[in-house]
């Protein structure tokens, strides 16, 4: 599978590290249009309220209380739509925003328990001399996958994922560090510039901050389906090496439970 052709036969094998950043990139540009819509209306209330908030200028502690659980619902959605999509395009199946939400929305309860106890575990093991929280990135790294396309709970998530990643923890690492590192550099920059200009300008002001809320969550929405288009084609590169999975044994339209 080549950068231009990622998903359109719909082959499953073995992939190289570079083959699946290549895919990711290809399937995101093919069906960009869709996957850039789908976080975009997760996001959208959160946007909206930050928008206003901007506009306003006024210093609301509630608002942005009320903007930090709307962001927290914003990716538990985000990540069970772009996931279940990510997988039809590498399935070479079609990509459909109502689709993709209502499969969120399915999943919307364990898909907010895994990313919750796998950013609780990488946290934790990060204040442990870090390593413990390198591991944990590593072997929950298919625990969202699990959860929307083999429909499992958190719980039985971990031990897939852990099942999944055994015997490639360096590959496994290396391509989820450079997924993530890609997804985050954009929000990272953008952050730094326009925490510049805002500093140059009024950068205490509720609409300093506002103004960089609303381009930090935007950037955060435009980058994360890169994150799951990449997680979702090393999802199934393990399941090719560990499993020898073949797409004659993916049902319709995509895996179901229990595949």
């Amino acid at each position: 599978m080549t950068a231009d052709n990622a998903g359109a036969s719909a082959q499953l094998r073995p992939l190289s590290f570079g083959e699946i950043l290549d895919g990711g990139f290809a399937l995101y540009r093919r069906h960009f249009g869709t996957l850039a819509s789908t976080a975009l209306v997760a996001h959208a209330p959160v946007l909206v309220l930050w928008l206003g908030y901007a506009l306003v200028g006024e210093a609301n502690p509630l608002v942005v209380l009320v903007a930090r659980v709307l962001s927290g619902a914003a990716a538990i959605v985000s990540f069970g739509a772009l996931t279940w999509q990510a997988s039809a395009a590498y399935l070479g199946q079609p990509v459909d925003l109502r689709d993709g939400l209502s499969h969120a929305w399915a999943r919307f309860r364990p898909v907010w328990a895994s990313l919750f106890l796998q950013g609780f575990a990488v946290a934790l093991g990060l204040l442990l001399l870090v390593v413990p929280g390198l591991i944990a990135f590593t072997v929950f790294f298919a625990m969202i996958p699990a959860v929307v396309l083999e429909g499992l709970d958190s719980t039985q998530a971990q031990a897939r994922s852990k099942e999944l990643a055994r015997g490639a923890w360096m590959n496994v690492f290396g391509v989820m560090a450079t997924l993530t590192i890609i997804t985050w550099m954009p929000v990272i920059a953008a952050n730094f510039g326009l925490g510049l200009v805002t500093r140059l300008a009024d950068g205490s002001s509720p609409a300093a901050t506002a103004a960089m809320e609303l381009a930090g969550t935007l950037i955060r929405a435009l980058t994360l389906p890169f994150l799951c288009l990449g997680t979702v084609i090393l999802y199934y590169d393990r399941r090719v090496r560990s499993e020898a999975l073949d797409l004659a044994a993916v049902p319709e339209p995509l895996l179901a439970a229990g595949a």
